[in-house]
């Protein structure tokens, strides 16, 4: 997450949601492990994990469905807590199941869940419509229509009343990949006037959208930040990719004097000319040009040799893999 430092002085840094110590059980399972980050003002903030990380557990406690067992959540800086009925009416929830009253037109569950809410008005209710893209079903029965008009219906339905926050729980799960970009392309549009966290087990989706983005797995927080902040605090050595003649043992005692490198893995064992192999080090540039001159040297024959980048997906992968 940016530090205050990082910022101009002449901005002030707010934490609009905050997530402090939040712990959580089911029996002998611990679902939440002292959960804490923040959420700023007017950013969008994914929340990654991959399934049974903790993610629907953290939302449904950040809108007052479950309570935790320690930790809090302050919005404002108020806890929900104690100010429950004043903050509720400035959050927008979109379920994981997204439930909706299926038997309704659209147009019928929208003014329902306005009267619910005892937050009815006519334009506020048209515009949502035509905000989520809803005009050319609006008068038909919701069970009718696609899984991807159904997510915009949940969408239309948390923005009701004009909330501050939008919590959206896997908001493309089940969808295909033209309606997941519908679906974050509405998402993004939101957040010109709203806080906004969203859970996903997908890493493409949250990249594209997410100005922040905070990893759980197994009930921790174990990574938070943009993506290239996370990837480059991560990963401080780089993968070599090498296809040459040369084999495994001979390679490996040539190259045991270049400093650089820390372990060279065999990926692929040649049937006929060539092995693959991955080399991983720091200084890849310098490294790259000393394995060269290397394979120069011994007189072997090179298919290939470049430097592969390590990213998000990568980190995730690390992160989030079973020990």
């Amino acid at each position: 997450m940016i530090g205050i430092s990082l910022l101009p002085s002449y901005v002030i840094y707010i934490n609009m949601l905050k997530f402090d110590k939040l712990t959580k059980s089911y029996g002998n399972f611990k679902a939440l492990d002292d959960v804490s980050f923040s959420v700023e003002k007017g950013s969008i903030t994914g929340f990654l994990g991959p399934n049974g990380a903790g993610k629907t557990t953290t939302m449904r406690i950040a809108t007052g469905v479950l309570e935790s067992e320690k930790g809090k959540i302050l919005y404002d800086k108020k806890p929900l807590k104690l100010n429950f009925k004043e903050i509720i009416s400035d959050i927008g929830y979109l379920p994981e199941n997204n439930p909706l009253y299926t038997n309704l037109r659209v147009d019928e569950f929208l003014i329902f869940t306005a009267q619910m809410k005892e937050n009815f008005d006519r334009d506020e209710i048209i515009s949502i419509i035509k905000k989520c893209g809803l005009n050319e079903v609006v008068d038909k029965e919701i069970e009718t229509l696609s899984k991807g008009f159904k997510q915009r219906v949940g969408l239309a339905k948390a923005l009701i009343g004009s909330p501050k926050f939008l919590i959206l729980d896997e908001p493309t799960e089940g969808l295909d990949p033209n309606q997941k970009e519908v679906i974050l392309n509405l998402i993004k549009s939101f957040a010109k006037d709203k806080t906004i966290i969203f859970s996903s087990h997908v890493l493409s989706e949250v990249t594209k959208i997410a100005d922040n983005i905070v990893i759980i797995n197994k009930g921790k927080i174990i990574a938070e930040g943009d993506s290239d902040k996370l990837v480059k605090s991560h990963f401080k050595t780089a993968l070599i990719e090498l296809k040459t003649n040369a084999k495994y043992r001979e390679l490996k005692s040539e190259l045991k004097n270049i400093k650089n490198i820390i372990d060279i893995n065999r990926i692929k064992s040649a049937k006929r000319k060539f092995n693959t192999y991955e080399i991983n080090c720091s200084k890849p540039e310098k490294t790259a040009v000393e394995i060269f001159d290397t394979i120069v040297d011994n007189e072997w024959k090179l298919s290939k040799l470049n430097t592969k980048s390590l990213g998000l997906e990568e980190l995730f992968k690390d992160l989030t893999k079973n020990e």
